[in-house]
């Protein structure tokens, strides 16, 4: 009975990915996770029916950021996303290592933004009549520290590791798991038990 149940879970989920790969196709990406309510069903279905704790990794080509206007957009997509699926988020800068030394430079300005500097760039390409919305865009960013991106570089091997402890941590993996004791405590303590605390081992 039990590998029947395992193996009915692996096909609905199966069929739920192909779903989404079908209706990615066909629409396109960003709208499914924006204003579209089939990624929320799915994701209302994997949390609620079968329990999975899920976060959304939103990526964003760093490629893509060559002026403050695409920065900004890039933002307000990363929030629509993360109002409408109302899960963890990670917000991810991509296809770091595909920039050379100059561009990787400029980067640092949109890992830890200064919206007053973006904004005043941002305002120099705008219509003046939009300055009080772009005005009003920066000042919802920045006071309340909604969106803030972290920088992948496949080819450094500490970057990977940042974002995937980042996403351990918002679905809390390894919190269910029981308290061990090293053994050298336990060796002190006089127990048997032969499971090692491997974060304990670590310090």
């Amino acid at each position: 009975i039990i590998t029947i149940i395992i193996i009915i879970t692996i096909i609905i989920i199966t069929i739920i990915i192909i779903t989404i790969i079908i209706i990615t196709i066909i629409i396109g990406q960003i709208e499914l996770y924006t204003h579209i309510p089939a990624m929320r069903q799915i994701v209302d279905t994997l949390q609620n029916r079968w329990n999975f704790r899920l976060c959304v990794v939103f990526l964003l080509d760093s490629q893509f950021l060559v002026e403050a206007s695409k920065f900004f957009a890039g933002m307000m997509t990363a929030l629509a996303t993360m109002v409408t699926l109302e899960l963890p988020h990670v917000n991810v800068l991509s296809k770091v290592d595909l920039l050379d030394a100059k561009a990787k430079k400029e980067l640092v300005r949109y890992l830890d933004p200064e919206s007053a500097d973006l904004l005043s760039e941002l305002s120099k390409t705008t219509n003046k009549k939009y300055h009080k919305l772009n005005k009003a865009i920066a000042a919802l960013i920045d006071d309340y520290s909604l969106v803030q991106f972290m920088a992948l570089d496949v080819s450094d091997e500490e970057s990977v590791a940042n974002i995937v402890l980042q996403v351990d941590l918002a679905i809390q993996y390894g919190e269910d798991l029981d308290v061990k004791i090293p053994k050298l405590e336990r060796d002190e303590m006089g127990e048997d038990d032969d499971t090692f605390d491997l974060m304990s081992e670590k310090d």
